[in-house]
């Protein structure tokens, strides 16, 4: 993936933002999970960069769309990501690592 200088702070960032959202109320997992995964990269590469943390709410979309598709394994792995990254502001965070708890707690061999 190619970091372009302010993607997260552009029209384009928004754009994709809103559409990704949009694909996701439209039931278009596939589309939603490319652009979401598109997002993260971003946030991660500009997490990397600036020392600041990432999001939290961009991973809980894909652990959602995941989850719908029973997708559990995808939806683990996403949550792990998440923990593995420098984090930023948001309540989501803590509820991110219950689930992350409860999915090892059910499937410990994933």
């Amino acid at each position: 993936m190619t970091v372009r200088a302010g993607y997260i702070y552009g029209e384009e960032f928004l754009k994709d933002c809103m559409r990704a959202y949009q694909f996701k109320r439209e039931k278009k997992y596939d589309l939603a999970i490319d652009l979401f995964l598109k997002i993260i990269d971003e946030f991660e590469t500009e997490s990397m960069t600036t020392g600041c943390g990432v999001p939290p709410g961009y991973y809980e979309e894909m652990a959602i769309i995941y989850r719908k598709l029973k997708l559990i394994e995808k939806e683990k792995q996403i949550l792990v990501r998440f923990s593995n990254q420098k984090h930023g502001t948001g309540g989501v965070s803590l509820k991110l690592y219950e689930r992350l708890g409860i999915l090892n707690a059910k499937y410990p061999n994933l």
